[in-house]
């Protein structure tokens, strides 16, 4: 894909999300290269809309994760771990 193909994804993307109604805070977009040459598996992630983060609440504790942090995704689970802490 060019450069204005992936810019043209991306844009669809939120453009779908607008159609449906879903209010979308941050998109992010990752790209994965697997072109011979570019290094195998090299990646790179594109803010679409957004300043790049999600916030959770967990308790009385909100966290800021970026789209390169490990979290933990189940958050039923997380509060749980929480809760045992």
């Amino acid at each position: 894909m060019t450069e204005a193909d992936l810019k043209d994804e991306q844009q669809s993307v939120v453009e779908h999300f607008k159609q449906q109604g879903v209010t979308v805070d941050t998109l992010v977009f990752l790209t994965v290269s697997t072109h011979k040459g570019s290094g195998d598996g090299a990646s790179s992630v594109t803010t679409v809309t957004g300043d790049g983060v999600i916030y959770e609440k967990i308790f009385d504790l909100q966290f800021r994760v970026s789209s390169e942090a490990f979290f933990q995704v189940s958050l039923v689970f997380l509060s749980h771990v929480f809760a045992k802490v």
